[in-house]
C-alpha cells in the first residue's frame, strides 16, 4: 500500500476515483472501517472506497463518540486507514474540532494530510444534544473545509 502523502499522484487519482463514484449509474455505498484491519478487509471483499466511523473508532481506542478522541489520534488512525488500502477513503471529522471556520479548515487540511480524499462534517453542536450550528455559521465551517488544504499543510513534513 502507499504510504498516506508520499505519493501525491496516487492521492489525487484517489480523489477523482471518488468523485467519480458520486456521480455513477448506482449509488455510492461507504462502509465503515475503525482501524487499518478492518479498512483493507472491506478493500479486498470488494469495496470501491471506504470511510471512517467517529463512533467506530472513537470506542476502538476506549472513548466515547463526539470529539472525545484526541484529534492526533484521529489523524493517525486515518492515516494508518489510508496507507492499509488503495481505494479512497473519507473521514468522519465530527464537528470539525472546532466551531470556527479556520479551526474546521485546519482539520480538513489535517486529515488530507493523512491521506483522506473527502470528510463528513457534522452539524451538530459537540456537547449540546440537539443543537445544531447556526446556518451562517455552518456555511462559513462548510466554505473552510472545502478550500485548497495545500494553502494551509506543508507536505514536507
Amino acid at each position: 500500500m502507499t504510504p498516506p502523502n508520499d505519493d501525491h499522484d496516487d492521492q489525487v487519482r484517489r480523489a477523482k476515483v471518488f468523485r467519480e463514484l458520486h456521480h455513477g449509474e448506482t449509488p455510492l455505498r461507504l462502509v465503515n472501517a475503525w482501524d487499518a484491519f478492518s479498512a483493507r478487509t472491506f478493500a479486498l471483499a470488494g469495496a470501491p472506497a471506504v470511510a471512517t466511523s467517529s463512533f467506530a473508532v472513537a470506542m476502538s481506542h476506549g472513548y466515547d463518540d463526539g470529539q472525545h478522541l484526541p484529534w492526533p489520534t484521529v489523524v493517525a488512525t486515518i492515516a494508518e486507514i489510508a496507507g492499509a488500502v488503495d481505494v479512497p477513503v473519507t473521514a468522519d471529522i465530527e464537528a470539525g474540532q472546532g466551531d470556527d471556520p479556520a479551526t474546521v479548515g485546519d482539520s480538513v487540511a489535517a486529515v488530507v494530510a493523512a491521506g483522506a480524499v473527502g470528510i463528513n462534517l457534522e452539524d451538530a453542536v459537540p456537547g449540546s444534544p440537539g443543537q445544531l450550528f447556526d446556518e451562517g455559521i455552518q456555511c462559513d465551517r462548510i466554505g473552510a473545509a472545502g478550500r485548497p488544504p495545500t494553502a494551509r499543510v506543508s507536505r514536507s513534513s
